[in-house]
């Protein structure tokens, strides 16, 4: 949220600014996440009004491997290639002869 400045010439404050959030959960150690942290330190830039700060941070790029034995390769492609192409032939197929009759 951000109001106005204030017209008093002693004080130097363009705007006022406030962040609310539903609560702090997401600051505890359990919940801190990149997004978490991201959204914490681009909330306080923007409250100190700098603007050039503000952002998402790059993030590093991770690779992930899945090692599967060839008895679960084999049952993924049995049910990719066989049990779900089947059962969806078995239901348009009742689906077409219920309509039929």
């Amino acid at each position: 949220m951000e109001k106005g400045g204030l017209s008093d010439q002693r004080v130097q404050v363009d705007t006022s600014r406030m962040i609310v959030t539903g609560n702090a959960a997401f600051l505890t150690d359990k919940a801190l996440t990149e997004a978490g942290i991201d959204f914490v330190l681009s909330g306080l830039n923007w409250l100190l009004n700098r603007t050039q700060l503000i952002g998402i941070a790059p993030k590093e790029e991770k690779q992930f491997t899945l090692n599967l034995t060839s008895e679960q390769l084999r049952n993924i492609a049995l049910l990719v290639l066989g049990v779900i192409p089947g059962a969806a032939a078995v239901l348009g197929l009742a689906s077409w002869i219920s309509h039929r009759r």
